[in-house]
């Protein structure tokens, strides 16, 4: 399997792909660490605004939420 890591805001890049080389020794998977625009949101807040009803909107993207919308997710 493989794994694709974002770099966000107050993160060293050169940490992540350290510990992207450290995990992929350790669990012979494959790591893609993404050069993306780095936003100040989390995984965890975006499944809390969604369990809340809030917006997500600009956080990620239509077809993400209406997926998520569409199969009950968090």
């Amino acid at each position: 399997f493989g794994i694709i890591v974002g770099i966000r805001p107050g993160y060293r890049e050169e940490e992540v792909y350290e510990k992207a080389r450290r995990y992929e020794s350790m669990h012979a998977a494959g790591i893609t660490v993404l050069q993306n625009r780095r936003f100040d949101i989390s995984s965890t807040d975006v499944r809390r605004r969604i369990a809340e009803g809030l917006s997500t909107e600009g956080l990620i993207p239509e077809g993400v939420r209406k997926y998520i919308d569409e199969h009950g997710l968090y």
